[in-house]
């Protein structure tokens, strides 16, 4: 069984309880293959639910209907008897085909069936429209690196000439997106609704953490910052965590798992940026604390970018510009100095 209709098929009869163990055995191994396996299970248990439901809560009382059926013919034969002796005349009844009992209920029973497989599914279509009605918004860099917060609050950092696809509004069960690339997320907790990358033919799939894509010629590849990071495709999956990274190679085409740490690829665009604002970022980025000692120093506006810079080599910049000292402390740097009017 390896199409459409005979899967179809066999989840309707595990539904039914109607399947043998081979086709059972058979199931439960077409679930496990993908993502999207579990989806069409999960809407056909959804549907066949739903549709018993309804039978449940719309039974049909048959044996009422025939009772009433029954007194009415009971009562029509009493008038004719009656009509018979006062006119002497013999009136046959008109014949009624007979219909049983187990007719009707089935009969009965398939038209709410229909009537509830109807319901769930125009639910079901409606639902699809209304998370389709989202605006799809296309992100492009060309030469520049743009740093964006996305609807449910994920931010990116999309690199030079990288393109970023998005709905407008994150609906339905997951956020998706689509990256040509590369750009740095740190993605919005969320474990109602997973945040899943598409790069080329591959998923990167996500609950809230920070981590590094590229995607080129060659293929994807992934750097995990913090959290944990599923990188998966139709042949296989696997899991990432903190400084963990992995590699699909298009010539290859399979997914190459590295534990070693891997270097964050950094990159800081400021156009008249305050000072204030600069080493709060580089705090950030960097996990370390880097200060200003003066207030005054927080007016003065940086405009510089950095692409991959140690932050020794960051620090050494902003201070030679605005003609400042630098500290090194213990858990970051310090920044003194006159400051900008």
């Amino acid at each position: 069984m390896t199409n459409d209709k005979d899967i179809d098929s066999l989840l309707a009869k595990y539904l039914a309880e109607e399947t043998d163990p081979q086709e059972a055995t058979f199931l439960d191994e077409w679930l496990d293959e993908s993502d999207e396996h579990q989806k069409i299970w999960t809407q056909s248990k959804q549907i066949w639910e739903g549709a018993s439901s309804i039978q449940t809560k719309q039974s049909v009382d048959v044996d009422c209907a025939w009772n009433k059926m029954r007194a009415c013919l009971f009562d029509k034969k009493k008038i004719d008897i009656q009509q018979e002796d006062t006119n002497k005349l013999i009136i046959p009844l008109p014949q009624r085909p007979s219909i049983s009992f187990k007719a009707i209920t089935q009969l009965a029973a398939s038209i709410i069936l229909l009537i509830g497989v109807f319901l769930i599914g125009y639910q079901y279509l409606k639902t699809s429209s209304i998370a389709a009605e989202s605006t799809l918004i296309q992100l492009t860099s060309n030469q520049q690196i743009i740093e964006k917060t996305l609807p449910d609050g994920t931010h990116i950092r999309l690199n030079k000439n990288s393109k970023l696809s998005y709905p407008s509004k994150f609906e339905g069960k997951t956020r998706e997106i689509t990256l040509e690339g590369e750009a740095f997320f740190d993605v919005h907790h969320n474990n109602a609704q997973p945040f899943i990358i598409h790069a080329q033919q591959n998923d990167i799939r996500v609950l809230g953490t920070s981590f590094n894509v590229i995607t080129n010629k060659e293929g994807v590849h992934v750097a995990v910052k913090t959290g944990r990071v599923q990188f998966s495709n139709a042949q296989e999956r696997v899991i990432l965590v903190e400084n963990e990274e992995a590699s699909f190679s298009v010539s290859e085409n399979r997914i190459l798992k590295t534990s070693a740490p891997v270097a964050i690829q950094r990159s800081f665009v400021f156009e008249h940026t305050p000072l204030k604002e600069v080493v709060s970022q580089l705090s950030h980025e960097f996990d370390m604390i880097i200060s200003l000692e003066s207030p005054n120093l927080g007016n003065c506006e940086l405009s510089a970018s950095f692409e991959n810079e140690k932050i020794e080599n960051i620090v050494g910049v902003i201070a030679a510009t605005f003609n400042l000292t630098s500290k090194k402390t213990g858990d970051g740097y310090v920044f003194f100095g006159e400051g900008c009017k």
